[in-house]
C-alpha cells in the first residue's frame, strides 16, 4: 500500500494524534459523564471516558494494522469507533460554543445556565449531526457536468468513480448503490480514480467476492478503467488481481489505451517516493485525433495533464474533506480549485471527485457521495462505428 508519508513522519503524527485525541475525548467524556449524572443520578464517567478512549485508540490503530485477516468484530468496532470521532467532533464543537455563550450570560446577563447543561445539550447536537451524516454518506448522488470538444467523438457519456473505500465501514450495500446510479447513466465509459480498497487489503471487504459480482454488473459501451490510489493494495497484488479480473476492471499503470473515441492514460504511485512523469508515457500522437483523458488519484496531476495537452484530467482523493469542518481545514492544501470540482487549464478540464464512498468515519456532512457524470459534446464521429 501506498502512503503518503515517510515513516517516520507517519510516527510523529500517530503519537501526535494519540496524544491529542485522547485529551479531547477524555476531556469531553468527563464533561459529558457529569452532566448525565446531574441528570440520571447514575454515575458513569469512568465507563464513559474508558469506552472513549478505546474507541479512538481503534480508530488510530486501524489504519496502521498489519494483519492480514479480519474479523466481523473488527468490522463493528472501526465502524463504531468512527461515529464516536463523529460525535466528539460535532458534540466538542457544541459544548465550546455553548461554553462560551453560558459565560456571557452568566457574567453579562442575568441568566445563569449551568455548564452541565450545555454538556447535555452538545451530546444531543453531536448524535443528531452524527446520524444525518451516517445517512447522507450512504446516499449516491449523481452529479453531472456538459462539456464541449472539437474532436470528432459526437455525444459520449464518461461516469467517474473515485474512492470507494471498500473495507470495514463501506460494503456491498453501498456498492449496489453506486452501480445502480452508474447504469442509471447509461454510460458510454466508466473510470475509477484509486482507492477501491480502505487500507490495502482486499479481505478487509466482508465480501470482496459479491462486491466483485457486483461491480461486474456495471454496463457500459466502452468498458471500465482504473487507476490505484494510495489506498490501494500494491500493483500485482494476488487477491487485488483476482478482484479486478472477477469485476471486469481493466488496471491502467503508467500505460495508455484506447476505447472507442477516447485515449486513456492512467497514473499510479506516490508522491513521497516518486512518480512517474506523465510525459514518460503520453503518448501525444495517440491522443490527436481521440479525445483524451488522464486518470490520476492525486488532483496535483493536472498541472502535468495541461502540459501534454490533455483533453480531460480526472482525480480524487480529496472526498472534498468528507465532512466539515474537515474541508475548510485542508482547502489551502489543494491549490488552483482542485480540492473539488471542475476547473480550467489551458485547454485541458479538470475535474475532482469528492468521492463515491467514504473513508474510515462513516459520515458526510456538507458532501456528498457523488457519483460524476459526464456528458461530452463533440464534433460530427469521422465514422458512424467510431
Amino acid at each position: 500500500m501506498e502512503e503518503n508519508f515517510s515513516p517516520y513522519r507517519r510516527a510523529v503524527w500517530l503519537v501526535l494524534l494519540c496524544v491529542l485525541s485522547g485529551a479531547a475525548g477524555l476531556w469531553y467524556s468527563i464533561r459529558v459523564g457529569r452532566a448525565l449524572e446531574a441528570i440520571l443520578g447514575i454515575s458513569c464517567t469512568p465507563l464513559l471516558s474508558g469506552g472513549t478512549l478505546f474507541l479512538l485508540l481503534v480508530q488510530l490503530v486501524s489504519d496502521n494494522t498489519g494483519r492480514e485477516h479480519f474479523s466481523g468484530l473488527y468490522r463493528v468496532l472501526v465502524w463504531l469507533s468512527g461515529l464516536a470521532v463523529a460525535l466528539l467532533v460535532y458534540g466538542g464543537m457544541t459544548m465550546i460554543l455553548l461554553d462560551v455563550v453560558f459565560f456571557l450570560l452568566r457574567h453579562l446577563g442575568s441568566l445563569r445556565p449551568s455548564y452541565e447543561t450545555a454538556a447535555g445539550i452538545s451530546l444531543l447536537v453531536g448524535g443528531i449531526v452524527t446520524l444525518y451524516g451516517v445517512i447522507r454518506a450512504k446516499q449516491v448522488t449523481i452529479t453531472r457536468y456538459a462539456l464541449t470538444t472539437q474532436k470528432p467523438i459526437g455525444s459520449c457519456r464518461v461516469v467517474q468513480l473515485s474512492d470507494l473505500h471498500l473495507g470495514a465501514v463501506v460494503g456491498t450495500g453501498q456498492v449496489e448503490r453506486i452501480v445502480r446510479s452508474v447504469n442509471a447513466c447509461r454510460p458510454d465509459l466508466v473510470v475509477i480514480t484509486g482507492d477501491i480498497f480502505n487500507h490495502g487489503k482486499v479481505g478487509e471487504c466482508r465480501d470482496p467476492k459479491r462486491a466483485a459480482e457486483l461491480l461486474a454488473g456495471i454496463r457500459s459501451t466502452w468498458g471500465v478503467y482504473a487507476v490505484t490510489g494510495n489506498h490501494d493494495p500494491l500493483v500485482g497484488e494476488e487477491h487485488f488481481a483476482a478482484f479486478l479480473e472477477e469485476s471486469g476492471i481493466q488496471l491502467l499503470h503508467n500505460t495508455c489505451v484506447s476505447a472507442g473515441p477516447f485515449f486513456l492514460c492512467g497514473r499510479v504511485g506516490n508522491r513521497l517516493r516518486g512518480r512517474t512523469p506523465l510525459d514518460a508515457f503520453f503518448d501525444r500522437a495517440g491522443a490527436q485525433d481521440a479525445y483524451s483523458i488522464v486518470l490520476d488519484h492525486y488532483p496535483d496531476g493536472s498541472g502535468e495533464a495541461a502540459e501534454e495537452a490533455a483533453d480531460l484530467f480526472l482525480a480524487g482523493h480529496t472526498h472534498r474533506g468528507q465532512y466539515f469542518p474537515c474541508g475548510l481545514l485542508i482547502r489551502g492544501t489543494y491549490r488552483g480549485g482542485m480540492l473539488y470540482g471542475h476547473s480550467k487549464k489551458g485547454g485541458t478540464d479538470c475535474i475532482v471527485s469528492s468521492g463515491t464512498g467514504y473513508f474510515q468515519i462513516p459520515i458526510r456532512v456538507g458532501t456528498r457521495s457523488e457519483v460524476v457524470c459526464i456528458d461530452l459534446a463533440g464534433a460530427p464521429k469521422n465514422h458512424p462505428d467510431t
